[in-house]
């Protein structure tokens, strides 16, 4: 293993919140390591490059892609240093901060920050009939990108805000659009539900997903009405499945800190239970936390400058 690389806060994440609290660190002069595993950008560029974006200041409407490579271009100009394709192994307390341990490099730092958004997470699955023998070959967990739905019969499942901003985001593409919600209503941000009722999108309410059908790749659907008791087959091409998360917090349990069935447990300046690591975005969990773009960049400012302090403090005691 090389020898260890010393800085004053070492990043854990790159996606918004990680590279927001970059931002903040190098604002504060600190020398400032990002750590990731793919390329920086994280949901915006790994999941969903052309969603549109709508709820982002200053952007009435912005694709993901070019929101993240906006953001990218600031961090690297402020001279925060990126280390790509290193998975983080541990977190070791040290006499004099910590260290990261990753597989290839033992890095140094003062204070840490995790940013890690939902790659602590998987998509949670229905359970149905033919979900996981047609995943990739016409069913998608998650944001897909929009080209996929081009020219296809498509089917939205869910009714958060993450169905329908992908109902909303191919309808113009695809050849018909039909979004399913086993509940009366959905769950979603008002401007999402009027958008989708003014749109040429089929809604289908107290509606489920009993089977996937097809051959090499998926054609039809069996779908039950819970308010009808009836049953209804539909041609599809493209099943999309957003029904929320399921945590692996295992990592995390094993870096000694506490986390509940939502995430890493914060306070309002984003400490973590061991001190001097804090944390910020998708990964957290506080009471009235949102998953958003705009939250993810509040809360990794906020970590920021709560290590600054913290640094700033042991410092002054040293």
């Amino acid at each position: 293993m090389a020898g260890r690389k010393n800085y004053d806060i070492i990043i854990v994440g790159a996606g918004t919140a990680g590279l927001t609290a970059g931002i903040f660190c190098r604002m504060r002069k600190f020398s400032t390591l990002t750590i990731d595993l793919k390329e920086p950008g994280g949901q915006m560029t790994s999941i969903y490059p052309s969603k549109p974006v709508m709820d982002y200041p200053s952007y009435d409407l912005v694709l993901a892609v070019e929101l993240a490579d906006s953001i990218i271009k600031q961090t690297k100009k402020l001279g925060i240093d990126f280390i790509l394709g290193e998975r983080v192994e541990e977190i070791l307390t040290v006499s004099d901060g910590f260290d990261v341990v990753t597989s290839d490099v033992r890095y140094k730092a003062k204070a840490v920050v995790l940013a890690m958004g939902i790659g602590l997470f998987n998509q949670r699955e229905l359970g149905v009939i033919g979900e996981r023998e047609f995943t990739g070959r016409g069913v998608i967990h998650g944001i897909p990108k929009i080209n996929t739905a081009k020219d296809k019969r498509v089917l939205c499942v869910g009714g958060g805000n993450s169905s329908l901003e992908v109902a909303l985001a191919v309808k113009d593409i695809a050849k018909e659009v039909t979004l399913i919600h086993r509940s009366k209503s959905f769950e979603a941000y008002e401007f999402y539900k009027e958008s989708i009722m003014n749109s040429q999108v089929k809604v289908k309410f107290h509606t489920e997903l009993k089977e996937i059908l097809g051959e090499e790749k998926v054609n039809e659907v069996i779908l039950f009405n819970r308010e009808d008791e009836k049953y209804e087959k539909l041609k599809v091409d493209l099943v999309v499945i957003n029904i929320g998360l399921v945590p692996n917090f295992k990592k995390l349990r094993d870096w000694n800190l506490e986390v509940d069935n939502a995430g890493i447990k914060v306070d309002s300046e984003m400490r973590t239970s061991r001190e001097g690591i804090f944390a910020c975005g998708d990964m957290v969990s506080y009471p009235g936390k949102l998953k958003l773009l705009i939250s993810a960049s509040g809360e990794g400012s906020i970590a920021a400058e709560s290590a600054f302090k913290y640094i700033q403090k042991k410092n002054q005691e040293g």
